[in-house]
């Protein structure tokens, strides 16, 4: 993907064998970006459907979007041919016996920008 792009993300969390009366259903799920070392800013993730053990969470939707989209828009100064990898942490699933949590990641690799994309078209009469 070329930097200056948005992306998306979907996670799905269910608990399986685990009886749904002891256990609460993720409510928090948040991502973590590398241009920010993971650490300075971070984004809640909405969740837009529920149905017994299961829950899909995606981002909110971008009030930069022009066509409100749930994304999140790569740096336009990201590196060519590194990994842009996004952390993605599970919270809030309550058991009688604590809380569960999960991390997982999943990313791509910048090659480019946005400005690739665009040229000049020359009008004629």
């Amino acid at each position: 993907m070329k930097s200056g792009y948005g992306l998306n993300a979907s996670l799905q969390a269910r608990h399986g064998n685990i009886s749904s009366g002891d256990v609460i259903a993720p409510q928090t799920v948040i991502a973590y970006f590398p241009e920010f070392q993971y650490e300075s800013y971070w984004r809640m993730m909405e969740r837009v459907s529920s149905a017994g053990a299961s829950s899909v969470f995606q981002f909110k939707v971008n009030p930069y979007s022009q066509a409100e989209h749930r994304v999140h828009f790569t740096p336009l100064w990201y590196p060519d041919n590194k990994p842009y990898t996004v952390w993605v942490t599970l919270r809030d699933m309550w058991t009688p016996v604590g809380e569960l949590k999960q991390a997982c990641s999943d990313g791509l690799t910048i090659n480019g920008n946005v400005y690739d994309d665009w040229y000049i078209r020359e009008v004629k009469e």
